[in-house]
């Protein structure tokens, strides 16, 4: 296996080169040794990869298919090469993040545990609040991670890092004390619990196949944190708006059932928003936004 792979690295530096002699060149082999790399690799499998000629090469049609196979593969090499290159970065000081309990328990921590272990001399100190949108101007925090539901990809002060899956849930006792929910506009008899949080959370949009609907819910309470806007739904106080993650378990219990489960309601973005004005020289803080972003790369191509 490790041959072939090795082989599938010279077959791609010959078709960027052009040329064995080139390819050699580059690699520090002989050519004899490039092209018998080429014919162990063609033999193996059992197709022809190059037309070869006196004057150039060029990529058969299984060549081409193959050549993407191998640059997919040499580029997850690279981005796994980075990856333990940057664990092992000697990096001190302080890193001050802010997000939501929810976020920090489901994806920050996760997302950063073997970095935070492998700097043992970096101090991270993660904190969490429910309302991310009202910052005292003379924080001192580094980094924010946060859900929004605007599609805004990079900025300046802006990295996306994942599309978070929503559902809308309710008590079981509240389903049945109401109408039968058959469609989104049957969401307009029940009570929206308001997860602040959210922008426009009571602007509910759904699509299913052809159909694209969006509703204004009435709302009777509301909550900037997760786990009240939960205790007030399994009270059955209304239905709620609110990240599949964080009603899993729930769910699974059978303590809220959620609602028009084939209907599909738009992702919200999870965000990294630095705060400081240098954080673009900031080693530290380069350093987490690319282990935040090389795990949810990794995570949500599952």
């Amino acid at each position: 296996m490790y041959d072939q792979l090795r082989a599938m690295g010279v077959f791609s530096c010959v078709v960027e080169q052009g040329s064995f002699s080139g390819a050699a060149k580059v690699l520090g082999i002989t050519t004899s040794a490039v092209s018998q790399q080429i014919r162990t690799l063609e033999q193996a499998l059992q197709v022809v990869l190059l037309r070869r000629s006196t004057r150039r090469i060029s990529l058969t049609e299984e060549g081409q298919v193959f050549f993407q196979s191998c640059k997919e593969m040499l580029a997850a090499a690279d981005r796994a090469k980075n990856h333990l290159l940057e664990l092992k970065d000697n990096l001190t000081g302080s890193l001050k993040v802010l997000t939501t309990s929810e976020l920090a328990t489901n994806y920050v921590i996760p997302a950063l545990s073997d970095w935070m272990a492998a700097h043992q001399k970096l101090d991270i100190i993660i904190e969490t609040q429910s309302n991310l949108n009202d910052l005292p101007n003379n924080h001192d925090i580094d980094l924010v991670i946060k859900v929004d539901n605007y599609n805004i990809k990079n900025t300046i002060e802006t990295i996306y890092l994942a599309s978070l899956h929503q559902v809308v849930v309710t008590s079981p006792i509240y389903l049945n004390k109401n109408i039968k929910v058959q469609q989104p506009y049957d969401l307009l008899e029940y009570k929206l619990i308001n997860m602040k949080s959210i922008p426009q959370c009571e602007y509910i949009n759904m699509k299913k196949n052809n159909e694209d609907i969006t509703i204004h819910m009435p709302v009777r309470l509301s909550s900037h944190d997760v786990s009240v806007v939960k205790t007030l739904c399994k009270n059955s106080f209304g239905v709620a708006r609110i990240l599949s993650i964080n009603v899993q378990e729930e769910l699974l219990k059978g303590e809220l059932v959620q609602l028009l489960p084939d209907w599909k309601m738009d992702s919200l973005s999870l965000y990294a928003c630095p705060q400081q004005k240098n954080w673009k020289t900031n080693k530290e803080l380069q350093r987490c936004l690319n282990i935040l972003t090389h795990y949810f790369q990794q995570v949500f191509a599952l």
